[in-house]
Order: C-alpha cells, then structure tokens, then sequence
C-alpha cells in the first residue's frame, strides 16, 4: 500500500514526470484539460475514436509549447476500452492521472426514450469510465505510487427537472461509481472524484443552444439557473479537474465537486 506523507506545499502542482490519460480530449472540457495537464509537465496520452478529429487539440497543444500521444479507441466496445492502458503502459510505462472526460448528452424526454439509446449513453458515459477506472486502478495498485482519477459527471443527476432518463442514470451511476472506487483504491493512496459541471459553453451545449447569449439567459432564469447568473467555460470546470490531479489535492477523495455557479446547493 502506498500512503504518502511527506509534507506539500500548497502551491506544489508540478506533475513532471508523470503520465496523465484523458478521454475526449478533442474538444470542450477534455480538450482544455489534456492542455493544462501539458503545461504541468505531464506527458498526455489522448485517447480518440478518430484521429481525424483532431484539429483543435493539434493547435491548443501547439500553442502551449506541447504536444501529446494518441491512442485509438471506441470506447463503446469494451475489448478496445480494455486495450487502453496496456497500450499506455506500453507506450509510456506508467500511469499516474486518468481523466474520463468522455461522453455523450442526451435530453430525449422520459417516455420518449428507446432502449437502444438508453443503453448507448449508459455504455459511453458509465461502462467505458468502469472499465477504465479498473483497468488504471490495477495498474496504479501494480506500480505502488499512487495515482488519480478524476470523472466528469454533470449536475444533470441532481436536477430532475431538465434530466432525460439515460443521461441523468448514467452521471449518476458515475458519481455512485466515483465513491465505490475511491473506496476500493484509498489505501493505495489513489485518489478518485468526480466534477460535476453545470450548463459549460462547449460544442456539447451548442446542440441545444444556439449562441453563448442563450447560455446566459439559460442560467439566468428557469431550471438551469445559478446563483451567479452567467454560463461555465471550460476553462472553470478543467481548472477544477487539474487541481484535483495534483499533489495540492491528495487529502481529497470520493468527492462530488460542484463547478456550476451554485446551481446545485
């Protein structure tokens, strides 16, 4: 078991040397995260369903003065999930952060909502960060230094209102999946939590608001409100993520962090 407990300084967020993997990191929150990981001296492996795709992470990477490794994947079929961190291993030999920023939204109405989709979002959003979070939480176990393990959640699980079925049930089912790995992996000085963001201007809540002004509105008033009155950035919610990868944040685990301006109390 690896219970580290030198004293760190508060300001310690250096994660030279250390191998971060982030999922969805193509655009929004993932994107923001694989860079700011980056510029903490972490070495990022990327995981994509396409490398096609990759435009705007080729850029923010550039413009930070990075870069990262890719690795392949679909992470609706399990075989190629479990395939990602050997893969890493092999690649870079050790794994010290994960990051599961990908998924799917999707706000069918309750009684509108097939089967086929449910179970679409629920592979995505819950099997896939599972079967990650396993196969990392062996392999940091394995290696006896630790490790961190953050999810993306959404405040969607807590807010009835604005849930469709599969999404809500799967962020929710990530948060419950967040506190039973912190507890599997605690004693072997892994930490594990999950951010749960609110409406966050990225591509994902474009397809349901036209304009950054819709956004604003949006949490200015009705079921999406916050207590400040103006729409998350990516930049917020990734801020958090980083923070919680780092040294600074080893005391804290098996928690759900809001970053949604108060939209959920």
């Amino acid at each position: 078991m690896t219970r580290p407990s030198a004293a760190v300084a508060v300001s310690d967020r250096s994660l030279t040397g250390q191998v971060a993997v982030v999922t969805g990191a193509t655009s929004g929150i993932g994107l923001v995260t694989a860079v700011e990981l980056c510029r903490l001296g972490a070495q990022v492996v990327c995981v994509l369903r396409r490398t096609s795709l990759t435009a705007d992470l080729d850029q923010a990477m550039t413009q930070a003065g990075g870069s990262y490794t890719a690795v392949t994947a679909d992470l609706d079929v399990p075989d190629q999930v479990r395939a990602i961190i050997p893969q890493v291993i092999s690649l870079r030999g050790r794994i010290d952060i994960l990051v599961n920023s990908a998924g799917v939204a999707d706000t069918t109405p309750f009684l509108e909502q097939s089967l086929e989709s449910f179970d679409a979002v629920i592979n995505l959003d819950l099997r896939a960060p599972f079967l990650l979070c396993q196969a990392a939480g062996r392999a940091m176990i394995e290696a006896g230094q630790g490790g961190r393990i953050v999810n993306l959640s959404s405040s969607t699980a807590f807010r009835a209102l604005v849930a469709g079925p599969a999404y809500a049930s799967a962020k929710g089912g990530l948060n419950a999946l967040t506190r039973a790995a912190a507890g599997a992996f605690g004693p072997y000085g892994i930490t594990v939590n999950a951010v749960v963001p609110g409406l966050t201007a990225t591509p994902m809540a474009q397809v349901n608001f036209p304009d950054h002004a819709a956004m604003n509105a949006a949490v200015s008033d009705g079921p999406l409100r916050n207590l400040l009155g103006r729409v998350s950035e990516a930049h917020d919610v990734a801020a958090t993520v980083v923070f919680l990868c780092t040294a600074a944040a080893r005391q804290i685990t098996g928690q759900m962090i809001h970053v949604s301006g108060g939209a959920v109390l």
